[in-house]
């Protein structure tokens, strides 16, 4: 009687283990020769860098196809999200701007050598409310 070629389990744990031992193998050789390896891992390199390009040529040539192929609703659409997107990203950098010349003016007042009787906490300003009746610190 034939026995089933499926009915065998893969020694999974001693392919793994050899593989594993194979690893760090290679990355002790690469890290202790590397002298001997650099060479050898440009040559692989240069020889196998065409394949890769013949073999991303699909995908590559499939995107800038379906970019080109865009309608102009669609890209009129991408423009005026991405202009919205240009102006949330110019709001967070005026407001870190402000913050950072408020941190700037607040190490300015730690300097002065007039200090009154009492403790200073050194502390930096992470945000600020538009309400000008709320203020709270936490430290």
């Amino acid at each position: 009687m034939q026995s089933n070629i499926f009915s065998r389990q893969p020694p999974a744990i001693r392919s793994f283990t050899l593989a594993l031992i194979a690893c760090f193998a290679l990355i002790f050789i690469n890290w202790r020769y590397e002298d001997y390896i650099t060479p050898v891992r440009n040559l692989v390199h240069r020889a196998f860098n065409p394949i890769y390009a013949l073999a991303s040529y699909p995908v590559l040539s499939g995107d800038w196809f379906r970019q080109q192929s865009k309608s102009e609703d669609q890209l009129r659409r991408e423009n005026t999200a991405m202009r919205a997107e240009l102006l949330q990203n110019r709001v967070r950098l005026q407001k870190l701007a402000e913050l950072s010349a408020e941190n700037t003016r607040l190490r300015g007042l730690l300097n002065t050598p007039l200090i009154i009787d009492g403790r200073m906490l050194i502390s930096e300003v992470i945000g600020t409310d538009t309400d000008p009746l709320r203020q709270i610190l936490i430290t």
